[in-house]
C-alpha cells in the first residue's frame, strides 16, 4: 500500500516479534533441566500459538472461549498487526493494541528470564 513505509513498518514489527521469541527461547532454556527437553518445551510454547493465533485459518471458526484464549497470545497480535499494515495500508502507529500486547509480552518474558536464568 505505502511502499517503503509499509516495508519498514513490517520490518520493525518483525524485529519486535523476534526479540519476544528470543526472550521466550532464553526463558525456556533457563528453566529446562536438561538440554534435550528444550525442543519439547519450545514446541509446547509454539504449537498452541500456531493453531490458535490465526496464522493458517481464521480465529472466528473457534468457539468463543477459545477465541478469548487466543486473544492473549502474542502471535495472534503479530498476525493482526501484520495484516493491518500489509493488507489494509494502516501505519504501525494504528496498531497500538497489537504493539502494546507484544511489548507487554516482551517485558514479561525478559523480566521472568532475568529472574530465572542461571549463570554457570
Amino acid at each position: 500500500h505505502n511502499g517503503v513505509t509499509t516495508f519498514l513498518s513490517i520490518l520493525l514489527l518483525t524485529i519486535l516479534m523476534l526479540f519476544l521469541l528470543m526472550g521466550a527461547g532464553l526463558l525456556i532454556s533457563s528453566v529446562a533441566k536438561v538440554d534435550s527437553s528444550i525442543p519439547l518445551l519450545i514446541n509446547l510454547f509454539a504449537l498452541p500459538q500456531l493453531i490458535l493465533s490465526g496464522t493458517f485459518f481464521s480465529v472466528d471458526v473457534f468457539p468463543r472461549w477459545i477465541q478469548q484464549i487466543s486473544a492473549l497470545l502474542p502471535l495472534r497480535h503479530f498476525n493482526d498487526a501484520l495484516r493491518k499494515i500489509s493488507f489494509e495500508g494502516e501505519s504501525l502507529l494504528a496498531c497500538g493494541t497489537e504493539l502494546g500486547v507484544l511489548l507487554g509480552w516482551t517485558i514479561l518474558i525478559y523480566f521472568l528470564t532475568s529472574r530465572l536464568i542461571r549463570w554457570e
